[in-house]
């Protein structure tokens, strides 16, 4: 059974633009990202499931170009104005309220700034009540991700054991592809829990103690 980490004792999620995995660099999400002036618009909306790599696009856009981001819990009238002045970040837009985001994307368009938006569902799948709001969406530049197969995520589990300068015998790196986590950030997450864990305890990496780490952290997708 695949088994998911957690953030009990720490650790979280590296979500520098280093860790974002990119097979094809010219057509990757992440070009359309950072570069606003193909987006056709003043928004870009990014589709996805949970574990996609949504949350660590928001990042690295919010870091890149240094504005803020939001959650919709948090999204209010009174912070409108000055999340449209810099363009600005909302992840997860499921469960909006409609008419915050509607006023929000026509200040961001008026004041010729950007906004990234995320969701789990496509326009059309949110259930939105808001005619105007389906409009504005629907003219966003739409970008839909899907999970990483499993051939992916191999390869982004060796690039980290790569970059942390782990050596892991074959059969361990066998032994983890398939009970790591089904996402770029849980991969991520496992290693870095892993090579720190190991340094800790002053042990190697044996298939036993990544046993011993998978059993141990364990919770729903967080990614």
């Amino acid at each position: 059974m695949v088994r998911q980490i957690r953030l009990d004792f720490g650790f979280l999620p590296d979500y520098s633009m280093g860790n974002y995995y990119v097979p094809d660099p010219v057509n990757s999400p992440l070009n359309i990202l950072l570069n606003t002036s193909i987006w056709g618009n003043h928004a870009l909306l990014i589709c996805g499931k949970i574990g996609a790599g949504k949350t660590h696009l928001c990042h690295i856009y919010a870091d890149k170009f240094s504005v803020p981001m939001v959650s919709v819990d948090t999204l209010d009238i009174d912070i409108l104005p000055s999340l449209s002045e810099t363009g600005c970040v909302v992840d997860n837009i499921d469960g909006v309220d409609e008419t915050l985001l509607f006023h929000l994307l026509n200040m961001v368009k008026e004041n010729k700034k950007h906004i990234v938006m995320t969701s789990q569902h496509t326009v059309h799948s949110m259930g939105i009540v808001l005619p105007d709001l389906v409009s504005r969406l629907s003219q966003s530049m739409i970008v839909a991700l899907d999970l990483p197969n499993d051939d992916i995520l191999a390869t982004v589990l060796i690039k980290h054991i790569s970059d942390r300068k782990i050596r892991l015998p074959s059969e361990v790196v066998s032994y983890i592809i398939p009970r790591m986590p089904r996402s770029y950030g849980g991969v991520a997450l496992l290693v870095k829990i892993l090579d720190e864990t190991a340094l800790e305890q002053r042990t190697n990496i044996t298939i036993p103690f990544v046993r011993k780490v998978l059993d141990t952290f364990i919770s729903p997708d967080i990614f």
